[in-house]
């Protein structure tokens, strides 16, 4: 097969989750006989590794032996990172691409930057599949929460955006349009696949009679080196690895921890704040004068587990619903349990393995007794941690995708 994936953002200016899985995936596809191209879009300025593609706004280099398409932020819609519309001159250039590499396939990682490769993907009749990792096409705002910091209780159309999240760069009929368009892509897609049900449940009640497949990431567990006799000794780390943004309740986190006067106690915080300075001041503040909390920077794939097995316990501190978390499920593979929000996948996760604590969202006084109960009584990591599943692996993901890949073609 000929398969091009569409992902919003990717390697190297990236290292989130979504491109983690989206490099993944391409890999194995790749290993397995495959042609793999991803299109991404640049939101920084291209590096000297970037060559002139086959029109003037297209960029080529390669990642990991993948071959990569890059647009430039500026060539995309003014207000692309939030709507859906899309550019018709860039719609006609990747539709040339489409004609010259005639793909089989396409794989819509993340349509967030993308609209104009969708919608040359409809233009071409090129089959494509969806992964949501997110809510982005019902929500603009990405998270489901609204304006005022509450949970949406559904976009009803595109109406009840522009009568909870109206901001100055939007206009009511203009967020229907925006559903409009999302309604469109959702339901011209061959397949569309969630990480967990939670997404699938979200996603069923925001587009009607749309069938959602519930496919879990996978792990890389050839990165992982076991240890099965991992026990509780000595200090106890509380640890968190992600994007370091205030969605993440990252805050909320250091202020609970802060109320933890056992000594013999860290946090450990792991992550790139990516220009977001005014947040990285007050996380600092937050955490001055208390030398057990410590700060790192972002950690690369491939020592991701060496960070995990530094743990005794993860922390997702999450103030937004969380559509799977794959540092969850790779804490998971490395037998590191957890304490997490109360809100989306994570949540679920652990209630249904009894594999750690759910606490309330955004909860300072909440999340401090969760971290002295574990504090006091450590023994509950082991109970926690022999109930840890082993999770999917990658090449099982792969695997199941291949067969959507392949269903979506015939």
């Amino acid at each position: 097969m000929r398969i091009l994936i569409l992902v919003h953002q990717f390697y190297p200016e990236y290292t989130g989750g979504t491109e983690k899985v989206t490099l993944g995936l391409a890999k194995l596809a790749q290993r397995a006989g495959h042609f793999v191209r991803i299109l991404t879009c640049v939101n920084g300025e291209m590096e000297d590794n970037w060559k002139h593609g086959s029109s003037p706004s297209l960029w080529d280099t390669a990642v990991a032996g993948i071959p990569v398409t890059g647009i430039k932020h500026k060539d995309i819609s003014e207000i692309g990172d939030y709507s859906l519309e899309f550019n018709e001159p860039l719609v006609d250039e990747i539709g040339t691409l489409l004609a010259i590499e005639n793909f089989d396939v396409c794989h819509v990682m993340h349509s967030m930057r993308m609209t104009s490769a969708i919608q040359a993907v409809q233009n071409h009749g090129l089959p494509y599949v969806m992964s949501l990792t997110d809510f982005f096409l019902p929500c603009y705002r990405i998270n489901l929460i609204t304006q005022s910091g509450n949970l949406c209780s559904g976009a009803d159309g595109g109406y009840e955006c522009g009568r909870s999240c109206l901001v100055p760069e939007w206009e009511k009929d203009t967020l229907v349009r925006r559903y409009q368009i999302a309604h469109k892509i959702v339901h011209e897609a061959q397949y569309i696949v969630c990480p967990s049900e939670f997404v699938a449940t979200q996603y069923r009640q925001e587009f009607l009679g749309v069938k959602f497949k519930v496919i879990p990431h996978g792990i890389d567990l050839s990165a992982f080196r076991f240890d099965l006799h991992k026990s509780h000794s000595g200090g106890l780390v509380f640890g968190f690895l992600g994007s370091m943004n205030s969605v993440k309740g990252i805050d909320v986190l250091i202020s609970a921890f802060r109320e933890v006067t056992h000594p013999d106690t860290e946090l450990h915080l792991y992550g790139g704040f990516f220009g977001d300075i005014e947040f990285k001041t007050k996380l600092t503040k937050l955490a001055s004068g208390d030398e057990r909390i410590k700060f790192f920077d972002a950690v690369s794939h491939d020592k991701v587990f060496d960070v995990l097995q530094t743990f005794d316990v993860i922390c997702i501190p999450s103030v937004v619903p969380e559509t799977f978390s794959l540092v969850l499920h790779e804490a998971t593979a490395a037998r590191i349990p957890a304490l997490v929000s109360s809100l989306g996948a994570p949540k679920d996760y652990v209630e249904a393995n009894n594999s750690g604590l759910v606490i309330a969202a955004g909860d300072k006084v909440a999340w401090s007794k969760a971290l002295i109960k574990v504090v006091s009584e450590p023994e509950c990591l082991d109970d926690w941690r022999e109930n840890l599943p082993l999770p999917l692996r990658t090449e099982e993901e792969a695997f199941f995708y291949q067969g959507v890949y392949e269903k979506s073609i015939s």
